[in-house]
């Protein structure tokens, strides 16, 4: 068996291991039902809608995604210890994967212990969120951080009690 000296490190800059891994861990991430709506959708799309809950799953997801990415590329764009050395296509593609991994991945890239304390604060939220409901991800689910969201922001613009 052959031994990996620095984990997925070597790997930062390959877009075939990075994108590869990605695919897997959020389709593991999204759970077997939602996998299923959306198989069934696209074999029979008039026959098989998708589903209010594969809908809020699939939303949630993207834009924790999208936050997370942006996140962290700004954070730790500039960090030598982390992104500093890397092209910017290197840059970006760690940013992605290092947003998508913590959900329900535990893969890296780069050096965790050298992130900046904004960026370790931006993981251990994606971490608290985790995947959905019935996938490989822990946390409190996609779904109950996107009723939060949405009940919170109901009772400010005062439409909830």
């Amino acid at each position: 068996m052959r031994h990996f000296a620095g984990g997925l490190a070597p790997y930062v800059a390959d877009p075939l291991v990075n994108l590869a891994l990605s695919a897997l861990v959020i389709l593991g991430g999204l759970g077997f039902l939602v996998q299923l709506n959306l198989v069934t959708h696209f074999q029979h799309p008039r026959r098989h809608r998708l589903l209010v809950y594969s809908l809020l799953t699939l939303w949630t997801t993207g834009l924790l995604l999208l936050l997370g990415w942006v996140g962290l590329a700004a954070l730790e764009w500039h960090n030598p210890a982390t992104f500093g050395p890397l092209s910017p296509a290197a840059k970006t593609l760690a940013a992605f994967f290092q947003s998508m991994t913590p959900r329900s991945g535990g893969f890296s890239t780069v050096d965790i212990e050298s992130m900046g304390t904004a960026s370790l604060l931006l993981m251990m939220t994606l971490m608290y969120i985790g995947g959905n409901s019935g996938s490989t991800g822990g946390g409190i689910k996609t779904s109950t951080f996107a009723l939060l969201v949405g009940s919170a922001w109901n009772m400010v613009q005062g439409r909830g009690t």
